[in-house]
């Protein structure tokens, strides 16, 4: 007797000494799951937690708490915020380079004409990383009550 197509979507899994189900199919090329099921491309962990609880909540996203891509496992996963899973990757030490990286980009291309307004979403974006406005302020040239003006949208209200 052949297998339904849930029951194959759960068989497709190594599990590891930590609890996760690591999925064993094919992956995107940042390391998540992926597969079609009933017509529709899915990722692994978003396909769990749909099955295990029928939708998504508006407005939200699916998350690892065990901050392993190939996951799937339902008590590793959760419905959370950006924010949620932007601190998630701070506290397993996922973004660290990351963002560091991003700082170090933005140093190179500093006299490289960014408009105003990308350099204000990518200050904002920094900070909500964890940046601090020392290292925000060293990187873009500017001092830190004009990062403090931008984070705050006291200046740059609509970007």
């Amino acid at each position: 007797m052949r297998r339904s197509t849930e029951q194959s979507f759960w068989a497709r899994k190594t599990i590891k000494k930590n609890g996760c189900w690591e999925w064993t199919g094919s992956v995107t090329t940042t390391g998540y799951g992926q597969l079609f099921f009933r017509g529709t491309l899915h990722k692994a962990h978003r396909l769990a937690y749909l099955l295990t609880h029928g939708s998504i909540p508006d407005g939200k996203l699916i998350a690892h708490k065990c901050d392993n891509t190939k996951c799937f496992n339902p008590e590793h996963i959760y419905a959370g915020t950006r924010k949620d899973n932007i601190w998630d990757s701070i506290a397993h030490g996922k973004l660290k380079n990351k963002h560091a990286a991003l700082l170090e980009r933005e140093k190179v291309s500093v006299n490289k004409r960014k408009s105003k307004t990308e350099r204000a979403i990518l200050i904002r974006t920094l900070s909500a990383l964890g940046t601090s406005y020392s290292n925000i302020s060293r990187s873009f040239r500017i001092d830190k009550a004009a990062i403090s003006r931008i984070v705050n949208r006291k200046t740059y209200k609509s970007t």
